[in-house]
């Protein structure tokens, strides 16, 4: 299995290494491919807790935002069907991870990047 040689679908060579490497360890035991996706969701629903902590600035807000995020039914499919759980919470876990980061560039902007934003 070549990771970096995409096939007639989608192209993730770190979902496959991610799946490839957690086959190798857990065979078929779905108990062990739970507890993964049970940590990343844990993990995606620590980075909504600091996203919505820099949005709002209150950690009672914080908390009750990664709480809907944590106990949502959109969450509970990704996290239950363990086939796709690598991409999903992967996408979800580097798509709030950027929002943070990018959230951080904003409210630390000097007058530097300050010009380079109003030029884009």
């Amino acid at each position: 299995l070549n990771l970096l040689v995409p096939e007639i679908r989608h192209f993730n060579p770190l979902t496959d290494l991610v799946t490839i490497l957690e086959f190798s360890f857990f065979k078929l035991n779905y108990q062990n491919w739970a507890l993964v996706s049970i940590m990343l969701h844990t993990v995606s629903t620590i980075l909504v807790f600091k996203l919505a902590e820099s949005l709002f600035n209150k950690k009672s807000l914080a908390f009750i935002a990664a709480l809907v995020f944590g106990l949502s039914f959109a969450g509970y499919q990704a996290t239950t069907w363990v086939v796709v759980n690598n991409a999903t919470h992967g996408a979800t876990t580097f798509g709030i991870l950027s929002l943070i980061l990018f959230m951080n560039f904003l409210t630390t902007i000097n007058t530097n990047r300050k010009k380079l934003v109003n030029r884009l």
